[in-house]
């Protein structure tokens, strides 16, 4: 089975995206699930990761109802508060739909380049590897040192570093 595994939709009509570029960027246009279907099957792709593009409980809970309405979207890794104290609560209702697979955050817009390390975010990631629920490091190099800190003191986390860890590739 061939899967795109990380792939995004938008709508510029529902929410903001603060990282887009602005127009004339081609980035800055509505992405729905019509243009990527066609795309996948000339390209023989069986279904696809849907991954969050904001930091909104409520866009993750529209990309599980994309993922619902659109049998191509295998799965979605979603946006939750890793600091919420009612994490638990917000994981209850969203595993309910079986296509959340896992979460991620963008650490590398924390002001706070430890950020990951904070007892409120381990906490929530407890949380995450309690329910077997993967965790996507959206870092840049600067969090790499991190990652391995993090396995320690969450053993049973499963994470996957994004876009290998957006490497200063320009430079």
């Amino acid at each position: 089975m061939r899967i795109d595994a990380h792939q995004h939709f938008w709508d510029l009509s529902r929410f903001e995206y603060s990282w887009m570029p602005p127009k004339p960027s081609v980035l800055r246009q509505t992405f729905l699930p019509d243009r990527l279907a066609p795309i996948l099957t000339r390209n023989r792709f069986e279904g696809s990761v849907l991954v969050q593009a904001n930091t909104l409980l409520a866009e993750t809970k529209w990309l599980l109802d994309l993922a619902n309405a659109n049998e191509f979207i295998r799965a979605v890794v979603g946006w939750v508060d890793l600091t919420d104290p009612l994490l638990g609560s917000v994981l209850d209702g969203l595993q309910k739909n079986p296509k959340l697979k896992g979460v991620r955050h963008p650490i590398h817009d924390e002001a706070d380049d430890h950020w990951l390390m904070r007892a409120d975010v381990l906490g929530g990631l407890r949380e995450l590897a309690r329910r077997d629920l993967p965790y996507d490091l959206l870092v840049r190099p600067r969090h790499l040192p991190l990652v391995p800190r993090v396995a320690e003191r969450v053993p049973d986390l499963r994470m996957v570093i994004d876009h290998i860890g957006k490497p200063l590739i320009a430079a």
